[in-house]
């Protein structure tokens, strides 16, 4: 365990820096003390601030966020650095003898230290060994949220031509939030988010250079990937040629929900041969879904379907090449992952290289809630040696829900969740081998990340992770 606090925790960054270890960015919610007067603490349950001795409704007090970095093959922790109060970034290092960590402060470093509220990080490998974050704030005026991001080198320095306090993606009026990055081979960050700025739900897209100023082409606030006034919850993933394929649900025939994916090239305009308003991949009362890059220019996506009354839902796949056009194998409605009693939920997808994917969950089959894996071939078919319905990763009592995953960088995956076998809700991990064995050295059930007391009636609110075009 490398946290131990009297506060909730949350899973929101997590990335692989291509030599071996992982950066995990989490916040924590402290339900006892802040670093404000007054001692303000954040009830998550209630969605309220109030102070710790009159319960009176206070200053909301500063999220603490932690960027840990340890050994996915060995499942042990290395060098850690604790984090500042307010939103900050502390990446710890595996550090080889004569190595320095001069420039990571005890206390973490912060990616803004501006008076505003920040919140909602994500994480995501720079392809240079160092990270990028992305992240919502507003100051005065809670409706107005902009979009920030900032750049950290392995050694916790701000990256050449980034601001101190982050560059600022989108500073439209109104709010733009649920904002998700994803960098190219290059160095370069695509950023998407939601976007009020006609008071209606779109989705904006913006990509900053490697120094974090705006690429050629593009607009100074964003350029509309979807406009309709009715996309909400946007994610994005690289083509791995300086291009994106952001993907969104779309509500303009609601109570059906439509999953729809769109192809950017790096100059911000749609690839040739993909619609200007997108492909449907599926539709649904409900939908919950992750995409990832195939490897070979073209993007995965797995989702979930939900219908009213709720009886059960299934977990499938879909492979589209990066002209548009479904992969040679893979069925219009998509690849059945599990469609076994009780719920699948999408929780995380990577590529395996091979034009397939490594897929994790959470499953309700057996009781409230476990972890399962399963892997697919570039044709669509499950993996030689995996079981049809996915290798139990962790079933222990208890719900274990909010999978996220990266690579484990031997061809396996890398996975935390939310865990509540304590009565609390804690964060732990595991690994899963590229043939879906258990990482040796791994304890059956997983290893506790972070675990501490806090509120046992309401699983934290937001798991996010953001490995290398994830």
């Amino acid at each position: 365990m490398y946290c131990r606090s009297p506060v909730y925790q949350m899973q929101d960054g997590f990335a692989h820096d291509g030599i071996g270890s992982v950066n995990d960015l989490h916040e924590e919610y402290d339900v006892e003390h802040s670093s404000r007067g007054g001692g303000a603490v954040r009830e998550e349950v209630l969605g309220k601030w109030r102070a710790g001795s009159s319960r009176e409704p206070c200053s909301p007090a500063p999220v603490r966020e932690r960027i840990r970095k340890w050994d996915p093959i060995k499942g042990r922790l290395g060098f850690s650095v604790p984090a500042l109060t307010g939103l900050a970034a502390g990446l710890a290092l595996l550090l080889a003898p004569g190595e320095s960590s001069a420039d990571w402060s005890a206390q973490g470093n912060p990616l803004s230290t501006r008076s505003s509220h920040q919140s909602s990080p994500w994480l995501a490998s720079d392809g240079r060994n160092g990270v990028i974050a992305v992240w919502d704030e507003y100051g005065d005026r809670f409706e107005d949220y902009d979009v920030y991001a900032q750049r950290f080198t392995p050694f916790g320095d701000v990256a050449s031509g980034w601001p101190i306090n982050g560059a600022l993606i989108c500073g439209a009026i109104d709010l733009q939030d649920y904002a998700t990055g994803v960098t190219d081979p290059e160095g370069n960050a695509i950023v998407a988010w939601m976007d009020r700025r006609n008071r209606r739900p779109d989705i904006y897209a913006q990509r900053l250079g490697r120094n974090g100023a705006i690429a050629a082409g593009w607009a100074k606030d964003g350029i509309p990937v979807c406009a309709k006034g009715t996309c909400e919850i946007p994610n994005i993933t690289t083509d791995g040629a300086g291009g994106a394929f952001v993907s969104w649900f779309d509500t303009i025939r609601l109570p059906v929900w439509a999953l729809r994916i769109q192809h950017f090239s790096a100059d911000g305009l749609v690839v040739s041969g993909w619609p200007d308003t997108g492909i449907v991949v599926a539709t649904a009362e409900g939908l919950d879904f992750r995409a990832c890059q195939d490897g070979s220019g073209g993007v995965l996506l797995t989702w979930t379907p939900f219908t009213t009354p709720f009886t059960s839902s299934d977990l499938l796949c879909q492979r589209i090449s990066g002209s548009g056009a479904l992969s040679p194998g893979w069925p219009v409605a998509g690849v059945l992952i599990s469609g076994t009693l009780g719920g699948q939920n999408a929780g995380a997808i990577l590529p395996t290289g091979d034009g397939g994917a490594l897929v994790a969950w959470d499953d309700t089959r057996a009781d409230v809630g476990d972890i399962y894996v399963a892997r697919l071939t570039g044709a669509g078919a499950v993996a030689a040696g995996w079981p049809t319905e996915g290798v139990p990763v962790c079933t222990a009592i208890g719900e274990q829900t909010n999978p996220r995953a990266c690579s484990d960088g031997a061809g396996g995956i890398l996975l935390v969740w939310e865990d509540a076998r304590s009565g609390n809700w804690d964060i732990f991990a595991s690994r899963a081998t590229a043939t879906g064995a258990r990482g040796p050295g791994w304890p059956a059930e997983g290893t506790v990340v972070c675990g501490a007391r806090g509120a046992t009636n309401s699983p934290p609110s937001s798991l996010q992770m953001a490995p290398a075009g994830l």
